[in-house]
């Protein structure tokens, strides 16, 4: 039996509905018959919850919050399995819902069923259940924040029940999930094993980020120690190549073979595109050595611990992969429309420094479903807007050779800085809590008020434990227009700087 913990939370306000007892026969008499009422606690003003052993929902424990009640509640599924999900329920609340999807992993096939879609969607029903009935008031908005499978999790809910959100924030989605999976071992295998000649340390790809950075900082026309156009930067990284006076920090020509590799597009058989290339300005977290997971070939795919990496063969594993498409995990329905015509409205972003997710597929996806749209009469950006983040890694922070700005107030990026890991400190300083900082508040404002954004402001602070000072600021463009600096003034600051088009 599988299961997964998904997290839910009505959201705080100042004014409102005052919640009722919070108490196990309080939401006993509230689900249906076949769910459990696992965990209900109480919550005082600046109170912490206390995560339960083994709960995947949270990784710490989350302080200073407002008046609540958290539940757990455990559900069956039609294929034998079980799944979790949480809610915060404020004693004073807005009438906005909001849900934000989580990594996990399964291995049998309806688990797999679940970890895909079906838990998520099953939670936000069931969810959106007992907090109407909570409250005895009807939810005014409903709106999903989701990084990397999070970013996965929301694109499915959008293609396949548009109904369930108002508007939702899609961070770097692990969305093509029987080319992703499958090319996450194909980069581990490009620098496997140790002792093959072209093997990079780690080492050595700190001097290939500083040898990009040199080269391409300069090119996007101001040196800030930000690649902030990568794609527009002509790397000659072979001026990293070892000769007779250097030969340490530098590559041999067959490790400048494995560079490429990393640089180009996954291509196969005849010229069968699988998958886009890193960024420029990701290298520093490439990393090199490590031995390839292959859980999705094993267990995902059906071939067995006997399967090693002696065994890859692209070409079978693709069409493989394609063919039984686990779970139905991939997110690849680029025809959205009825998101759009039910109002829905999406805000996308990801870094262009992911050592992940290859920023690449979000261009991908973003194109594929204006060609899709754009010949039924509809607008793309009227309901969906992608945003690209020169220098951010996977979901949240920066390389150090670089210190670009980076928050957006994206999801789990408030629980990365502060000291609390619970976002105390950034929800503590008004003047981030507007959607020109914070991408959900910008997802809101469009929704509930008309007004998209066509910018965000990122941000970047000394230390980002303490979120002493701000030391950067910088505006973040819808795609496919970049931030270009005006010439003149600190370029730290962001209104030095202006959304012009770009050459993508």
């Amino acid at each position: 039996m599988f299961k997964l913990f998904l997290c839910l939370s009505a959201l705080v306000h100042l004014s409102g509905a005052l919640s009722p007892q919070c108490s196990a026969e309080s939401f006993n008499s509230i689900v249906p018959a076949n769910a459990t009422v696992v965990l209900v606690e109480e919550v005082t003003t600046n109170g912490t919850f206390n995560v339960p052993a083994g709960d995947t929902g949270f990784p710490t424990d989350p302080a200073r919050l407002p008046a609540l009640c958290a539940v757990q509640i455990e559900m069956p599924t039609e294929g034998g399995t079980t799944f979790n999900y949480g809610l915060f329920l404020p004693k004073r609340w807005n009438g906005r819902f909001f849900v934000f999807g989580n990594a996990s992993w399964a291995m049998d096939p309806e688990a797999v069923t679940d970890w895909a879609w079906r838990a998520m969607h099953l939670s936000v029903i069931a969810a959106k259940e007992v907090v109407e009935t909570y409250y005895n008031q009807n939810i005014k908005y409903s709106y999903y924040n989701g990084c990397s499978t999070g970013g996965r999790q929301g694109l499915k809910e959008v293609q396949m029940f548009p109904d369930d959100f108002d508007g939702a924030v899609i961070g770097a989605p692990a969305w093509w999930t029987v080319h992703l999976q499958l090319w996450n071992i194909q980069t581990t295998l490009y620098n496997y094993p140790e002792t093959s000649n072209g093997y990079i340390s780690n080492e050595l790809f700190q001097v290939v980020a500083a040898e990009s950075l040199k080269q391409c900082d300069p090119q996007d026309g101001v040196t800030d120690n930000i690649i902030s156009d990568p794609r527009g930067c002509h790397l000659r990284i072979e001026a990293l190549l070892c000769d007779e006076h250097n030969s340490t920090d530098c590559l041999k020509s067959t490790q400048l073979d494995t560079l490429y590799h990393y640089y180009n597009d996954w291509v196969i058989g005849n010229q069968t595109f699988v998958f886009p290339h890193f960024e420029i300005g990701s290298e520093s977290l490439w990393g090199g050595g490590s031995s390839p997971d292959l859980d999705y070939v094993q267990y995902f795919l059906g071939l067995g611990t006997n399967f090693t990496a002696n065994d890859w063969d692209p070409s079978y594993l693709v069409a493989l992969s394609e063919a039984m498409n686990p779970g139905n995990a991939t997110a690849d329905d680029f025809d959205i429309s009825p998101f759009h015509s039910r109002g829905g409205k999406i805000i996308h972003y990801h870094g262009l420094s992911d050592n992940s997710i290859a920023t690449g597929s979000s261009d991908y996806y973003y194109e594929h479903v204006r060609r899709t749209v754009n010949p039924k009469g509809i607008d793309l950006d009227d309901f969906y807007r992608l945003f690209l983040i020169p220098g951010m890694e996977h979901c949240s922070g920066t390389p150090a050779i670089m210190d670009a700005p980076w928050y957006i107030g994206g999801t789990t990026q408030a629980s990365v800085i502060g000291d609390d890991s619970a976002g105390y400190w950034i929800h503590n300083k008004s003047e981030f809590h507007n959607p020109r900082h914070d991408v959900l508040l910008a997802l809101a404002n469009w929704v509930e008020n008309g007004t998209g954004p066509t910018d965000l402001i990122a941000t970047k602070w000394n230390d980002e434990d303490k979120l002493d000072y701000v030391t950067r600021q910088r505006p973040i463009c819808m795609y496919p227009r970049q931030a270009n600096y005006v010439g003149t003034g600190d370029p730290d600051i962001a209104s030095n700087w202006e959304c012009q088009s770009s050459a993508y």
